[in-house]
C-alpha cells in the first residue's frame, strides 16, 4: 500500500527499491480504503494481505517483508 497522492512517487520509489510485488494504491493518501480498513496510523507500516484480503502480516521497517512475500507467494 502506497499513501502518497502521486502516482509517479509511487512508481519511483518501488522502482529505486526493487520491489516487483503488487503495491495497492488509490491516489486518496491517508483516506487510501486499504489504510482505513486496516487502521493504519504510521508511516511506514507493511501489510501483507493475500488474494482473499486476509491480513497475513504487520509491521514495520525491520519486517522481513521480502521474505514474507515469498513465502506467501510460495503457497501457490
Amino acid at each position: 500500500m502506497a499513501l502518497e497522492k502521486s502516482r509517479i512517487d509511487v512508481d519511483a520509489f518501488l522502482a529505486a527499491n526493487s520491489i516487483t510485488w503488487p503495491t495497492y494504491w488509490d491516489g486518496k493518501g491517508w483516506q487510501n480504503d486499504v489504510a482505513e480498513r486496516f487502521l493504519v496510523k504510521l508511516a511506514p507500516c507493511y501489510l501483507l494481505i493475500d488474494r482473499q484480503g486476509i491480513l497475513r502480516a504487520r509491521g514495520g521497517p525491520t519486517m522481513d517483508l521480502k521474505k514474507r512475500v515469498e513465502a506467501l507467494l510460495a503457497e501457490r
